[in-house]
């Protein structure tokens, strides 16, 4: 008797055992499955960007510069990469010289320490964009450009809600609101893109820089857009965990920009246009295939078409992404 209830003690905790792993190795499947195409597209994101700029860095010193001006300072405003002013840098540092093993990306080392001296946000800046004078216009940007991001990061915490209250309907009409409020706040950003030259000018810039930032930026518009769909469809997937298809478009998108560019700057020599041109298929190729997906059957439950209700209550919407701005700083 005695040693049948050991036996059953043992083999009781031998079980319970046995359960925690199961149930440690079943929650991290479920958190790659919402983490791992997080991460990738992320990944994905950043790797069209870096090869656009090898990509334009075989074209010429000035375009890279110029590149550099809108995808470092206006792009990632808008991203909210960017969180503190230039003042908040510590000393300019140089930068580590290039490995010689990165033939590909064939950028002079005066090119990168100009870069480098801009992204840091030096007062001996050879670029000059930080002038002391447009400090203040810079925090307003900051504060506009953080609060842009806010409207796309609140619809994270409605979707979540309502998907974990059963009101799935309600997902479709949040991610058609967050739409109408991002195109407005991308619509009153558009003029920084259309007059980088003026502005750059007025702010002490190069001539040359400025005015092949203003057609570099020029081209960032539709790039630009293209966030506010991305980052909205996004979210709305990773609430009901159906962003493996974010994933799969990522994985395409990555590997067709790089075969465009390549063949569009080496073989076409079409330069800027042709890395411009594949870094916006690039962008826009996976927000149609999301959309796609959302339209076409993928979310039934969530998505049950275009509604009118999406039109009220928006400034309950604009309030949260207000305070999500704020969360950002």
């Amino acid at each position: 008797m005695e040693g049948g209830a050991r036996e059953r003690l043992l083999g009781e905790e031998a079980e319970v055992e046995e359960g925690l792993g199961r149930r440690l190795w079943k929650e991290n499947k479920k958190l790659w499955v919402v983490a791992g195409p997080s991460i990738f597209t992320r990944f994905s994101t950043f790797g069209v960007t870096v090869i656009s700029q090898a990509f334009v860095g075989h074209i010429g010193s000035t375009e890279l510069a110029a590149y550099a001006v809108v995808s470092t300072v206006l792009m990632r405003f808008a991203n909210g990469i960017l969180v503190r002013t230039h003042a908040s840098y510590p000393p300019f540092s140089p930068p580590p010289p290039l490995p010689s093993s990165l033939p590909f990306l064939r950028i002079p080392q005066q090119d990168i320490c100009t870069l480098h001296f801009f992204i840091r946000g030096s007062s001996t800046d050879p670029l000059r964009f930080f002038h002391p004078s447009s400090s203040s216009s810079y925090v307003g940007l900051m504060i506009f450009l953080r609060t842009s991001l806010g409207m796309a990061s609140a619809l994270e915490t409605l979707c979540g809600q309502s998907y974990g209250a059963k009101q799935y309907h309600m997902l479709g009409i949040y991610l058609q609101r967050s739409w109408i409020i991002l195109c407005a706040c991308a619509l009153l950003l558009t003029p920084i893109f259309i007059f980088t030259t003026p502005l750059l000018k007025l702010l002490g810039q190069e001539e040359s820089i400025a005015e092949m930032a203003g057609t570099v930026a020029h081209w960032f518009i539709p790039v630009f857009f293209s966030f506010v769909w991305a980052f909205t469809i996004q979210m709305y997937l990773q609430s009901q965990s159906k962003n493996i298809i974010i994933t799969y478009l990522a994985v395409a998108t990555l590997t067709l920009h790089l075969f465009l560019s390549w063949f569009m700057v080496m073989k076409l020599n079409l330069g800027l246009a042709g890395v411009m041109g594949s870094m916006i298929l690039a962008m826009w190729i996976p927000v149609m295939g999301q959309l796609a997906f959302v339209f076409f059957g993928g979310c039934p439950e969530t998505w049950t078409g275009f509604s009118f209700t999406a039109f009220l209550d928006l400034w309950a919407i604009v309030k949260l992404s207000l305070s999500s701005g704020v969360m950002l700083w």
